[in-house]
């Protein structure tokens, strides 16, 4: 049977998609219930975020995981144990791709006294040992603790510059990426907005687009209760459904007479 110009032109196109990138919903930036501040919130569902239970079953966690994102970076506070084994349950799925990582809480070396937070994200067959080999770069009085002793709060010394641990952690196949960088207390521009708003002679009189706590500079996302944090947010916020932020007034701003 001959085919119509439609079908044609539909086989054409079908080919043409199959050769072209798209668009898919991604989260760099996602805790589970190995960190230390997980659904900690007074507002989350006790229930659908239980920790035991979720460590339990990786499979209900990405149930829920994979209702919203097709690539996750699972990134938990100096722990990466489960991170892998959701990275392993999700390589036999269809649904989901899951990039095992960590979050480091980083002082030290041309940061001075100031503490950021960076994610070293990896491939997913990567396991926990190669994981653990970018700690060696920690500059202490011994070595940086094992996963089973770190609580998920404390502060890895850089040894140098971050370049160079930047570079160990490619060594190990992984990226480096700055976390919430827009968040008002530990987001790196904040440093450099308040020495960009002194140093044109503004003061700030009103809250605005990066106010402390109430600001979403990335969406977070609460299915039934299940909390899925997304890069840059400070805290859960109850939605019953996706959603891009809030709507804040813009800050106001007055000369100061110099």
């Amino acid at each position: 049977m001959v085919p119509t110009p439609h079908e044609k032109l539909d086989t054409t196109f079908t080919a043409q998609l199959k050769r072209s990138a798209f668009f898919v919903p991604v989260a760099f930036h996602v805790h589970s219930p190995d960190s230390h501040d997980w659904a900690r919130d007074p507002r989350a569902d006790k229930r659908a975020n239980d920790r035991a239970r979720l460590r339990a079953d990786a499979a209900e966690f990405l149930d829920k995981l994979s209702a919203h994102f097709d690539i996750a970076c699972i990134t938990d506070h100096l722990k990466s144990s489960y991170a892998c084994t959701l990275s392993s349950v999700a390589a036999k799925r269809d649904d989901i791709t899951v990039f095992p990582g960590v979050e480091v809480n980083v002082v030290g070396g041309q940061l001075g006294s100031s503490r950021i937070h960076l994610l070293a994200i990896f491939p997913p067959e990567t396991d926990v040992l190669t994981i653990e080999r970018i700690y060696a770069y920690h500059d202490g009085d011994g070595p940086f603790p094992t996963e089973d002793q770190r609580t998920g709060q404390e502060d890895f010394r850089l040894k140098g510059e971050l370049p160079e641990w930047a570079k160990l952690i490619r060594q190990q196949g992984g990226i480096f990426v700055v976390a919430h960088v827009d968040e008002h207390a530990r987001g790196i521009r904040a440093r450099f907005r308040i020495e960009r708003e002194g140093s044109l002679g503004f003061v700030r009189t009103a809250t605005g687009s990066d106010a402390p706590l109430e600001v979403w500079s990335a969406p977070t996302l609460v299915d039934s209760g299940f909390g899925l944090q997304a890069a840059s947010s400070s805290r859960l916020w109850r939605a019953s459904s996706y959603s891009t932020g809030v709507s804040l007034p813009r800050a106001r701003w007055r000369r100061r007479r110099l």
